[in-house]
């Protein structure tokens, strides 16, 4: 969205570069005729041409930077941008108030549901450490037959099946550090969640506030284009009749063709600033009516029933100093967690 956005806006400042360059060129043809009527002199010819020059390296300028757009465009969807258009305005399509907004992107944005999977996988390998406190029972079965076999003459058959209990009850203290590892493990998953989320928020917040600022910018500066539009013409109606100077004409285009820029970009913000809100929610693609990737799917848990992990930490902790006593706790295996 933001590359697209980029080459609209991009798109924009070239007509206003054209409409620009079209302007100092009928400026120059004016000054020529006036020059031959013996109305002007050379000097004003040599300043519209510094003019014209000027606008004309802002055109090459702008048409880079429409092809650089392009580039970085192809390079991010892998397919050339073709037939593009102004996309329209999804407002409509935005959390009615600010609180509304940073709740749906606490709930909805897929780095909170990735955040969330790694506190899933932490606390998982809690439950797999635990699982060596216990003991482990295994059946067990074994069939033989031949002959001759352990030095007995003839036929042999050999029938076996046994239930076999293990319990390791001290292995010098691994088996709970490795849980205390892992328990630590998920607070740094939790901590990393939180910081998804203050920054999910800051982009939340950010982007509230630039829409509207935004918005409010580019009506400003449309208004000022406008009348800078009109101020150029009177201009140039009295330069024509000698009431204005050549340098009037042309400072006073100029200044209409920066506010015209600085609208068209201040536009192109807000609405990307709306986009950026609907990223953040995790609305971007139904707002596009688009289908995420089967791999972004999380169906993992519904399909083998994996039960919630609690939304705070619920896990006992052993300090982690180190105590100068006999590390020996047989009761560790069966202690209450």
């Amino acid at each position: 969205v933001q590359d697209y956005l980029e080459y609209m806006l991009q798109a924009s400042i070239v007509a206003e570069a054209k409409k620009n360059l079209g302007f100092h060129q009928a400026i120059l043809g004016d000054i020529r005729q006036g020059i031959s009527g013996g109305a002007l002199n050379e000097a004003d010819r040599q300043q519209a041409e510094e003019r014209l020059f000027a606008a004309k390296a802002r055109m090459q300028e702008a048409t880079e930077e429409l092809e650089a757009a392009k580039i970085r465009f192809f390079k991010t969807v892998g397919k050339p941008l073709t037939s593009p258009s102004r996309p329209g305005d999804v407002s409509a399509a935005l959390p009615r108030s600010l609180d509304d907004a940073i709740g749906l992107a606490r709930e909805s944005n897929p780095r909170v549901h990735m955040a969330n999977s790694d506190i899933d996988a932490a606390a998982s390998l809690v439950d797999a450490a635990r699982a060596k406190f216990g003991p482990s029972i295994i059946a067990e079965g074994r069939a033989r037959a031949g002959t001759d076999i352990d030095g007995d003459d003839g036929d042999t058959t050999d029938l076996q099946a046994r239930v076999v209990l293990r319990w390791n009850l001290y292995r010098g203290g691994i088996d709970k550090a490795n849980e205390q590892e892992q328990i630590r493990r998920t607070s740094e998953q939790r901590l990393a969640l939180h910081q998804v989320q203050r920054e999910i928020e800051e982009a939340v917040r950010t982007s509230w506030d630039r829409r509207f600022r935004q918005a409010d910018l580019a009506k400003t500066l449309r208004q000022q284009a406008a009348a800078n539009e009109k101020l150029v013409a009177s201009y140039r109606e009295q330069f024509k009749v000698g009431q204005r100077s050549l340098l009037d004409v042309l400072d006073a285009q100029n200044t209409r063709f920066n506010t015209a820029t600085l609208a068209d970009t201040a536009s192109y913000a807000s609405l990307f600033a709306q986009y950026r809100l609907l990223a953040a929610t995790g609305q971007l693609l139904k707002t596009m009516n688009l289908e995420p990737a089967k791999q972004a799917t999380a169906y993992a848990r519904t399909e083998f029933a994996a039960p919630e992990t609690a939304d705070t930490e619920t896990y006992a902790r052993t300090p982690s100093e180190q105590k100068n006593d006999l590390p020996f706790d047989i009761l560790a295996p069966v202690r209450k967690k």
